[in-house]
């Protein structure tokens, strides 16, 4: 008697990134090949069901475009802080550069912590080349939010090919600077003194916060051999200013 196919169930691949979790649910990319979890069929992957049993998986259609990958992934991400940029080229592009399908990405948000956001485009036009010279310059990146409420301009700088600095302007030219550089200093640059100097747990950093009444105007902070800082000419509440610092690596 021929043996059918039945609901398969695959086996969950966890993957750790910096800034976060992934848990692979179904994926036939070649890094990840998602296995069967029980029946019969426990243990063969989900390319090795396309090369048998291609006929009962997909339908012609689907087969005449992606061939024998199976077209559809599906995976549960957990966020913790700011994340990289995520970019979906389409299958013209993926093929050309990547030799690879292209994405098309549908997000179901299934629970989020209260100012949340997800961002999608750059608030003003912004070429691939500007955004990787002050890397290219300095040796290393920068990863900073794309926005900073209450700034509606972005200058990104190289200070001696050293130092990466982004400068946040608003309409009365204050400005908040958020600095990385290689070493142990401090990038901050403002030299005040302060009457409060307070040091908090910022994710897995350690963040002295420098100000006044209960507000900060600049941190400074240390992580993987790189100095980090930011400093405002308007000062932010403590609760603004950490978690700004959660989203700077």
């Amino acid at each position: 008697m021929e043996n059918t196919l039945y609901p398969l169930q695959f086996m969950p691949v966890d993957t750790e990134r910096p800034w976060g979790k992934e848990k692979w649910l179904l994926a036939d990319l070649g890094f990840i090949d998602s296995e069967v979890l029980s029946g019969w069929l426990s243990g063969n992957t989900i390319s090795e069901l396309m090369q048998t049993y291609l006929e009962k998986m997909v339908g012609d259609d689907t087969f005449e475009y992606y061939g024998l990958q199976f077209p559809v992934s599906v995976k549960l991400i957990d966020f913790e802080g700011a994340t990289p940029v995520f970019v979906h080229p389409d299958d013209t592009v993926a093929e050309e550069r990547y030799d690879a399908l292209g994405r098309t990405a549908l997000w179901q948000v299934l629970s989020a912590e209260p100012g949340a956001c997800i961002r999608l485009g750059f608030r003003q036009k912004v070429t691939a080349g500007a955004l990787d010279a002050a890397a290219q310059a300095a040796g290393f990146a920068l990863t900073a939010p794309e926005t900073v409420e209450g700034y509606s301009d972005k200058l990104i700088q190289v200070m001696s090919n050293s130092m990466i600095q982004i400068i946040f302007l608003d309409g009365d030219d204050n400005r908040l600077f958020v600095r990385k550089e290689a070493g142990d200093a401090d990038i901050s640059g403002d030299y005040n003194n302060y009457a409060e100097e307070n040091i908090v747990t910022v994710g897995e950093y350690s963040v002295t916060l420098k100000g006044n009444n209960g507000t900060v105007s600049t941190a400074i902070w240390m992580n993987n051999s790189y100095a980090y800082a930011v400093s405002a000419d308007v000062p932010m509440t403590v609760e603004a200013m950490t978690a700004l610092v959660a989203q700077v690596a």
